[in-house]
């Protein structure tokens, strides 16, 4: 080191904001953490309704409208061919464009065309541009909200609940989806396009609204830095 002259300068780590971090479950829902903590439960949940809801009972809502079992599942496979080529564009413009942002256009999509179901009705038989038009945002968009989502949890929270933030968001949808399941035991019936599209869009459009208000920016941003501005504004500093 003498030699190149080096010297050994000594920082203020910016983990010292997580001081009085701990590791426990409820240390997610305390300040500054418990609006993130609140908003990636209700998009989880929102997400479990529209896995184990939408997509699961859209083939039996499809003949239901009409449509013979193979056009049903015809319908279904293009709707997930043309969105495939978008999970890239969704991958790209997280990493370069926003982060938040990008959560929040996928779910408000998902919500749109999920209402869109439910506001068209039966009639949506009648045009197979919109029909595919509303199958292709859910069927795609859902998975690529739960792909996002994971990676999202894990770079919002402080480094010693971080696993706990990433399992909170994939408990919610689970839970999203066991809740889902159970509404259609107790109404041990195929539940409605219409009932099935407005039990995921509502948590899905509320889910953006608390992303816009709750969501953390992460792109271009280290990890600890993400922690300390979050404790900062909620005046907690190391």
């Amino acid at each position: 080191m003498d030699r190149y002259g080096a010297a050994i300068v000594e920082a203020p780590s910016e983990l010292e904001v997580e001081t009085d971090v701990k590791s426990q479950w409820m240390q997610l829902f305390r300040q500054p953490l418990i609006g993130q903590s609140l908003t990636i439960s209700l998009l989880g949940i929102g997400v479990g309704l529209v896995l184990f809801g939408f997509n699961l009972w859209i083939p039996s809502n499809l003949r239901k409208l009409g449509f013979a079992e193979v056009t049903a599942d015809r319908i279904l496979r293009d709707s997930a061919l043309i969105g495939f080529p978008f999970t890239f564009l969704i991958a790209w413009i997280y990493g370069f464009w926003s982060s938040k942002k990008t959560i929040i256009l996928l779910t408000a999509l998902t919500a749109a065309a999920l209402l869109g179901f439910a506001i068209a009705g039966d009639s949506v038989v009648s045009n197979r541009a919109l029909l595919y038009a509303l199958l292709v945002i859910p069927i795609w968009g859902i998975n690529s909200v739960t792909a996002v989502l994971t990676v999202y949890s894990s770079e919002i929270y402080p480094t010693r609940i971080r696993s706990r933030g990433t399992g909170l968001a994939a408990g919610a949808s689970k839970a999203g989806g066991v809740l889902i399941i159970a509404l259609v035991a107790l109404g041990v019936a195929v539940p409605s396009l219409a009932g099935t599209t407005l039990v995921g869009g509502i948590p899905m459009a509320l889910a953006a609204v608390a992303i816009l208000v709750f969501g953390v920016e992460t792109r271009g941003r280290a990890l600890e830095q993400i922690t300390a501005a979050e404790f900062k504004r909620a005046g907690i500093a190391p």
